[in-house]
């Protein structure tokens, strides 16, 4: 992250100010940034997520009453993360830049933190904490996967909540606490055997037993 927002601080400024990326000294200026801001995040991520881990609680699975209430926890304790992990991981960022930038003061040549910095800490803490809910988190990985990857891959519907409580009421799956399950085993073997003629990626399970008692 540290690397890419050093190069995109590049790009900006060329857009900004019309300069060429092959100008004399840009090359120099980005792999400078590039180790820098490598060095700033990939200080500043552990710490911030290391205590905010340090502090975090499993949810229970098991007290949840019905499947759709589980997002919804999901959700409210990600909305709590996102709120304490944008100002935090944003100070984080900004404090140990200005340490670093100081450390590495001359040795890199003339580094300048400031209220770029704080730009800068702005900008990676909202995206950095943004970045964690969606792929870190129940609910983010519930978002990104079940609400938009899967259904525009066509591997589920689109409103993936009212189709399992259709499936409910009709009798195909029953509710046990947070999780749908299939009412009849006999279903489920045969769906999956359908999935499996349809994709044609699997070994049926019976044969692979068969051809490792042959062998």
């Amino acid at each position: 992250m540290g690397a890419g927002t050093a190069v995109a601080i590049t790009l900006v400024r060329s857009l900004v100010y019309g300069f060429p990326i092959t100008a004399p000294g840009v090359p120099q200026f980005t792999i400078v940034n590039v180790i820098v801001f490598g060095l700033i995040f990939g200080t500043a991520a552990p710490l911030t997520f290391g205590l905010l881990m340090a502090f975090q609680a499993p949810l229970d699975t098991t007290s949840a009453a019905t499947p759709s209430a589980l997002p919804a926890t999901n959700r409210a304790e990600a909305a709590r993360q996102l709120l304490i992990l944008a100002p935090l991981l944003t100070a984080t960022i900004t404090g140990v830049g200005q340490a670093l930038v100081t450390a590495l003061h001359g040795t890199l040549g003339p580094l300048v933190w400031g209220l770029d910095g704080l730009e800068v800490g702005a900008i990676g803490g909202t995206g950095g904490a943004a970045a964690y809910i969606l792929m870190f988190t129940a609910w983010g990985q519930w978002l990104v996967l079940v609400r938009f990857w899967l259904p525009l891959t066509g591997r589920l519907p689109w409103n993936t909540a009212v189709f399992l409580e259709d499936a409910y009421h009709r009798g195909a799956l029953r509710r046990c606490g947070a999780v749908y399950q299939f009412r009849h085993v006999r279903l489920q073997h045969h769906l999956a055997r359908a999935h499996r003629r349809r994709t044609g990626r699997f070994t049926d399970a019976n044969m692979s037993s068969q051809n490792s008692r042959t062998g």
